[in-house]
């Protein structure tokens, strides 16, 4: 599962050596010294929050309480249906929360600590452990609940969070304004009161003889409690929505830029960072280099590991190149990368704010280190590569660019063709079919023009004169026009859907391709054969090219997530993806068991590991992918290819047994014997098993 933008969440944890945080569905857990990764859990819902006391405790959005041990084993489960918590806090061992006005305990069990019937517009929660009380914010007022309930203080604008320090006796409050006010907590006396936050504050910190406090502002505030006197930390890069200790320095979560980073309250610089993926929604995935590339924010594109779904580069590509005559704050609030592509050596860029459209050319020098050879400002609304050539249109306009051998023998990329007044009134794709022709689509008309005396050569009229999306595929056509599809080659088919206006078409390989809906559908589409092969409920679909496999993925609205759904490929060599099942959402149907051979208690391990996985082998011809509407079963590797690997898995043994002996391995020749007698037995029965 790739996971764009799952923004970190509202809590973190420092413990030991390692700091805890979340992500949509998954726990993150890095190593305090250098940021990175230790682990990831995937709870299988969307995280709340959370708490560390040795233990992991996960309050979910479905209201599950689920406890894991540090290394990812889960402890303990348990659903409360119908219960809907808010203003969750961890305390021990379990969560204080409210159900509605009621206060509750939440572990394996759910029990009502306070009826409050009087609070109204509860918006935050604490818990005084030294004095066994509750502290509730509702609306203006501060509740302490206890021997006696009171109220402890009231002010005129609304609370939105809290902090409570019990060592020193202290309340911290932040109001709707983004007032911060200090409390004795016994008295609820104020001690101090400042205005400093614009907006509301996300997160408060106690450290020692300081508050922290930080928000939308991307500033951290220290409030000195001694004296009235503040220190600021600015320019942290977005909004900050959480805060913890880690000995010397600040761990914070910054939204945005997605990165949890260390602040030093010694003022050291560059502390380790854990640099997430840009909340962004991506146009496109390129491969390059085996890896992924794709758009992420202010201008840049982010590399990104195929399956682990793990941020590896981010290429600074407006930075390099656009224009100067915007200052720095607006050009890097409004520039995005509207379409890129990859062709050869060269790293094609469409850049697009709101006064300017870019076309920016980069030859990659080092693993992923470009360098600008050429940019030049006009309006572009797509682009297509091919032939070593690149095409683009926007305004009525087709432009194609061609490297050109220069003085000296170096080469540049300038612009060879320029074309406009062709009939229709938009240009709705182009691509180049050789060195002569291009393929124009309008709305009203296929045109294949001659590029050295800008001729139409051949001219077919579309059957709709209001398109929504097209595509050029060789020297064939695929039009969208509502619920019809078109397909214009030799012999012009028809397809009629009930799906609505399509959005866009995009390229899966060579022989399929994609078509998105704005009902959330999408198509894959065989154009060999001009038939829809599968319907999959989708925002967006996705695909790349991996080491000769086509792999797929679907965009969640939900929580801005890309996820696997399937691999298509036919080749023999391609490898077995058993451990993204269940991140596809693979179903296997109902069937008593039935092994495919009994296993003996005296098995060779090894053998033993490669049955389970022939057992694997029979019961995945099963699957289904709950998501398709049409069920092919060629998008699975075959039970073939699976028996044949599984055999020469066999064989890899008795090969490396083989080897021992002759390398005067420690083992006895009795045994080594046995060995080879049962291996051999085992792949008897297995070729018999599966002719």
């Amino acid at each position: 599962m790739i996971n764009f933008g799952d923004q970190v969440g509202h809590k973190l944890f420092s413990y030991d050596s390692l700091v805890y945080t979340y992500s949509g569905e998954d726990l993150l857990i890095l190593e305090k010294e250098t940021m990175k990764m230790s682990s990831r859990i995937n709870v299988g819902s969307q995280i709340q929050t959370f708490g560390v006391n040795g233990d992991i405790y996960v309050l979910t959005k479905k209201s599950e309480f689920i406890v894991y041990c540090i290394d990812g084993k889960q402890l303990q489960s348990k659903e409360h249906k119908g219960k809907v918590f808010n203003n969750a806090q961890f305390h021990n061992d379990h969560f204080i929360a409210n159900d509605g006005n009621k206060i509750v305990r939440i572990g394996t069990t759910c029990s009502i600590i306070y009826d409050g019937q009087q609070l109204t517009n509860i918006n935050s929660i604490e818990y005084s452990g030294y004095k066994e009380q509750l502290i509730i914010g509702d609306g203006k007022c501060i509740h302490v609940i206890g021997n006696e309930d009171k109220i402890l203080r009231e002010f005129g604008i609304a609370i939105t969070i809290m902090k409570l320090d019990d060592d020193q006796d202290l309340l911290a409050c932040g109001l709707a304004n983004g007032q911060l006010v200090l409390l004795q907590y016994s008295t609820g006396v104020i001690i101090q009161q400042d205005h400093w936050h614009a907006h509301q504050i996300n997160t408060l910190l106690f450290s020692g003889a300081s508050l922290y406090s930080a928000g939308q502002e991307g500033v951290i505030v220290q409030w000195h409690l001694r004296v009235a006197r503040k220190a600021f930390f600015p320019r942290q890069g977005g909004e900050i929505v959480a805060m913890c200790n880690a000995d010397d320095n600040i761990v914070i979560n910054v939204q945005g830029i997605n990165q949890i980073k260390q602040v030093s309250l010694m003022g050291q610089n560059k502390l380790p960072i854990y640099q997430g993926i840009h909340h962004v929604y991506p146009n496109t995935f390129v491969t390059f280099q085996n890896k992924l590339v794709t758009q992420g924010v202010n201008g840049t594109l982010q590399v990104i590991h195929p399956i682990q779904g793990t941020l590896l580069h981010v290429i600074p590509i407006c930075q390099k190149n656009y224009v100067s005559d915007i200052d720095e704050q607006h050009k890097r609030d409004t520039t995005i990368i509207n379409q890129f592509a990859i062709l050869d050596r060269f790293l094609i860029v469409i850049l697009k704010s709101k006064l300017k459209q870019t076309l920016s050319i980069f030859e990659n020098i080092n693993h992923f280190e470009f360098n600008l050879i050429t940019t030049i400002d006009y309006e572009i609304e797509g682009m297509d590569t091919g032939h070593n050539s690149i095409i683009t249109w926007g305004n009525g306009e087709i432009r194609l660019w061609r490297q050109i051998k220069q003085s000296k023998g170096q080469y540049n990329w300038n612009c060879i063709f320029r074309g406009n007044g062709y009939k229709g009134t938009k240009i709705l794709t182009a691509s180049i079919y050789n060195e002569k022709i291009i393929i124009i689509v309008t709305s009203i008309s296929i045109l294949h023009v001659n590029i050295e005396n800008n001729n139409i050569v051949k001219e077919f009229p579309l059957d709709q004169t209001s398109p929504d999306v097209a595509y050029i595929y060789q020297s064939d056509v695929l039009v969208c026009n509502g619920n019809t599809i078109t397909f214009y080659q030799n012999i012009k088919k028809q397809i009629i859907t009930q799906l609505g206006n399509a959005q866009s078409i995009t390229k899966i390989n060579e022989n399929l391709i994609t078509i998105q809906y704005l009902n959330e559908m999408s198509l894959i589409i065989d154009l060999k054969q001009s038939k829809i092969l599968h319907g999959i409920s989708s925002q967006k679909l996705v695909s790349t090219i991996i080491n000769g496999r086509t792999i797929l993925y679907s965009y969640n609205i939900q929580n801005n997530q890309y996820k696997f759904v399937t691999v298509l490929s036919t080749e023999r060599k391609a490898s077995l993806m058993m451990d993204e099942q269940d991140t596809a959402q693979f179903q296997q149907l109902e069937q008593p068991e039935k092994p495919i051979i009994q296993d003996s208690p005296s098995l060779d391990p090894n053998v033993y590991k490669r049955l389970q996985l022939a057992k694997q082998a029979r019961q995945i011809k099963e699957l289904n992918i709950k998501e398709f509407l049409t069920t092919q079963s060629q998008m699975l590797p075959s039970l073939t290819f699976l028996a044949d690997r599984v055999i020469d898995v066999f064989k890899q043994d008795l090969n490396e047994q083989n080897k021992n002996q002759l390398y005067g391995y420690d083992i006895h020749q009795e045994e080594s014997i046995s060995n080879q007698n049962k291996t051999s037995l085992q792949l008897h029965q297995l070729k018999k098993l599966f002719k």
